[in-house]
């Protein structure tokens, strides 16, 4: 498949996408739950990842004798491998992978989906949000992509998705942190937070393409360490936004039973 049969599915996807959000019955999705689930499967994904981490059979660009996961010289990916670098069966790490990211990427669609009903309709502020939930929702599906093409089988799927996935963060990040300064409901830090991965996500971009290839050590070191920091952040960016809104639907369900308790007395 081309890269313009690839951009071209994904603006097919834009406008599926758009009439999910128009069609969907906000008002009878527990919002509560999807952010916990959420926050839930930020957390499988250190746990697991790390466990996928121990079980990696060994490997890397510049040894691939070793005999375990290096968290300096290891990309993500390598959990991924369906084997690893001298042919021998990674299966149980690349199983775990493939949860782990997965997990992620459909829970916080999930939260990306429900952030629009929390601005006023028809405002400017909700349209850009929808925007740069779209943006967000691609990105997802592209991390899930990811998961599901082993770097050792598919190579160039594999990167094409990993560019999706890192790229459209970037849109996503500057539109919601926009709406969300804007929005009475959360506090300006959740639309800093959205703000600070955007920057990170922009350096670690210009890393990727122009940045030292692996090569060598130490530029290995350099793009592996600078893909766990952005990896991290994601994770922690999608945790916090999910417990924010969770926290304000929280507070929403306590002030409606006082006010039921009010209403009784």
């Amino acid at each position: 498949m081309s890269s313009l049969e690839n951009i071209e599915g994904y603006k097919n996807l834009l406008v599926v996408i758009k009439l999910i959000l128009d069609c969907m019955d906000l008002n009878s999705i527990n919002k509560k739950k999807i952010c916990l689930i959420a926050l839930i499967s930020s957390i499988l994904f250190i746990i697991l990842t790390l466990i996928a981490m121990i079980l990696y059979t060994g490997g890397n660009y510049q040894n691939i004798y070793s005999q375990n996961y290096d968290f300096r010289l290891n990309f993500f990916s390598d959990l991924g491998r369906t084997t690893n670098f001298l042919g021998s069966s990674n299966l149980m790490s690349c199983i775990l992978f493939i949860i782990s990211i997965s997990s992620v990427g459909f829970s916080f669609s999930m939260v990306l989906l429900i952030l629009p009903s929390y601005f006023k309709e028809n405002s400017w502020e909700k349209k850009i949000t929808i925007v740069g939930c779209i943006f967000g929702l691609l990105s997802a599906l592209a991390y899930v992509g990811i998961s599901l093409t082993p770097w050792n089988i598919f190579p160039d799927m594999h990167m094409l998705f990993v560019y999706f996935a890192f790229v459209l963060i970037i849109p996503m990040c500057l539109l919601n942190s926009i709406a969300v300064f804007k929005n009475v409901h959360f506090p300006n830090y959740y639309a800093k937070i959205y703000l600070l991965l955007a920057f990170l996500q922009s350096l670690y971009i210009i890393l990727m393409i122009f940045g030292p290839k692996q090569s060598t050590e130490n530029s290995l070191l350099i793009q592996v360490i600078g893909q766990k920091i952005i990896v991290y952040a994601q994770i922690i960016n999608i945790f916090i936004q999910s417990y924010g809104i969770y926290k304000f639907e929280e507070k929403k369900e306590i002030l409606l039973l006082s006010n039921s308790n009010l209403a009784e007395n």
